[in-house]
């Protein structure tokens, strides 16, 4: 199960490895990580989960924030099962918020641990992103422990 953790920690390192050489204000790559705070979701969202967003080399970002509007697939749970996650992110940066509808491909090795690839299109921006369009992409693995959740997620905002 490590080594699955760590293969797909690797590709989605591998994929965004060269994004903090590009980094600007045109692109913006992050690391996610789960927080403990209210969202502000719809009444309809199934959930939200809220989470910090650090620069690859650890500096805080800002925080964001999924809505979950609809989970298909993975009913019953059986391992290696695919679901399709539709969601929201919120991302709020010092300068602005970018909002982004993403779809999210996950597969469950276990019913512990969720390997997640996601993408999505700039839907909506305020402040220094009133304007912005482009997108929303990454993923990583989360695995829920006796202890808490272990993640390795990782996203790229790319501003046109």
């Amino acid at each position: 199960m490590k080594i699955l953790c760590t293969i797909a920690a690797l590709a989605c390192g591998l994929a965004l490895a060269a994004a903090p050489a590009l980094a600007s204000d045109r692109t913006i790559p992050f690391e996610v990580r789960l927080a403990d705070r209210a969202v502000t979701c719809a009444d309809s969202d199934l959930f939200g989960i809220p989470f910090d967003m650090a620069s690859l080399g650890g500096k805080p970002l800002g925080t964001g924030q999924s809505c979950v509007h609809s989970i298909v697939g993975c009913d019953p749970l059986v391992p290696f099962c695919h679901q399709t996650v539709d969601a929201t992110f919120t991302l709020a940066f010092a300068r602005g918020t970018v909002t982004a509808p993403m779809t999210l491909h996950e597969v469950l090795p276990t019913d512990s641990l969720t390997i997640q690839r996601g993408k999505g299109r700039i839907s909506a921006g305020t402040g220094a992103y009133a304007r912005a369009r482009g997108s929303v992409e990454g993923g990583g693995f989360l695995e829920f422990t006796a202890t808490g959740v272990e993640s390795a997620l990782f996203y790229v905002v790319r501003l046109k």
